[in-house]
């Protein structure tokens, strides 16, 4: 079993302990408007539920929580090195998370 933090809504760090088979299943969890939400605040550093900037500690668990949610290896450098992952310097939150989700395709030609 692993551990994973997550912030509640209270903005308390809260650690969560997962099955192997939860954990497989973690990434198919989060709907495309939360991974939008949570990619907002990370970029943006800005938790509009609470109505005011986040922690150093907040941010950290959000990108891990990120991290986890996707299907792209590029993790957040979606967010914060985008053109390392073939995205244009500014791109929008839901380019974002379009390939966030997509993850990347495998070559059929080998």
């Amino acid at each position: 079993m692993d551990f994973y933090h997550n912030v509640d809504d209270m903005g308390n760090l809260r650690k969560y302990e997962f099955s192997e088979s939860e954990e497989r299943t973690m990434k198919q969890k989060m709907s495309r408007e939360e991974l939008i939400d949570l990619t907002e605040a990370l970029m943006t550093f800005y938790d509009k539920t609470t109505k005011r900037m986040l922690t150093d500690k907040e941010q950290d668990a959000l990108a891990v929580k990120f991290d986890e949610s996707i299907n792209h290896p590029g993790g957040t450098d979606l967010i914060f090195y985008p053109e390392l992952v073939g995205l244009p310097d500014n791109p929008s939150v839901y380019e974002i998370v379009d390939l966030a989700m997509k993850g990347i395709p495998k070559n059929d030609d080998k």
